[in-house]
Parts: structure tokens; C-alpha cells; sequence
């Protein structure tokens, strides 16, 4: 054979030779793409874990709240009822005391024992 087949053959070869390592090589490149989006699907299923977690936590946080806020809504009320039931009896017992206080004056005018003048 001659040497200019031999270069042929050997162009070729090398030709082959590169062809299946640049295959190889994107086959190699194609796999590293797959595990790293196998990682990224991975961790994104564990940031929804954690985000469900965190959004059920939240939401009972606010159950709790409203629930505290309702109490105090009602502890609110039952003090104005307390405090407008208090208001009544100041005011009953004012009158109470003011008509004592004008019974014992009547009476005083009314015995001949008691000065009223000053």
C-alpha cells in the first residue's frame, strides 16, 4: 500500500477516533445536565416541604391570633358590661345616699331636741 492510503486510513481513523470521543464527551455532559436537574428537582420538593411546614405553622399562628383577639373582644365587652353595671349602682347608691342624707335633715328639722341653726 502506499503511503498516501496509509494517510487516509489514518485521517479516518483519527476521524472515527474523534467522532466517538466528542459522542462520549456529550453523552458525559448529557448525564451531568440529568443528575443536576435530578438535584435541583430534589431540592425543590424539600424547599415545598418545608414551605408547607411553614405556611401550616403560619396558619395556625393565625388561628391563635384571632382566637386571642376574640377573647379579648369578648373580655372587652363583659368590662363595659361590668363597668356600665358598676355606673348604675354609683348612681343608685347616690340616690340612696341622698335621700338618707335628706331623711335625716327632714328629721332633724322635725325634732325639737337637734339645733339647726347655725
Amino acid at each position: 500500500m502506499s503511503p498516501t492510503v496509509w494517510w487516509i486510513i489514518g485521517i479516518v481513523i483519527a476521524l472515527a477516533l474523534i467522532a466517538v470521543l466528542a459522542r462520549m464527551q456529550s453523552a458525559k455532559r448529557t448525564e451531568g445536565k440529568r443528575e443536576e436537574a435530578a438535584t435541583l428537582r430534589d431540592q425543590a420538593a424539600e424547599h415545598e416541604r418545608t414551605l408547607r411546614e411553614r405556611t401550616a405553622a403560619a396558619e395556625e399562628s393565625q388561628a391563635q391570633a384571632r382566637k386571642a383577639q376574640a377573647e379579648a373582644d369578648e373580655q372587652a365587652a363583659r368590662a363595659k358590661q361590668l363597668q356600665a353595671e358598676s355606673e348604675r349602682r354609683s348612681e343608685s347608691a347616690e340616690e340612696v345616699r341622698a335621700t338618707q342624707e335628706d331623711h335625716l335633715r327632714r328629721a332633724d328639722a322635725l325634732d325639737p331636741d337637734v339645733r339647726t341653726d347655725k
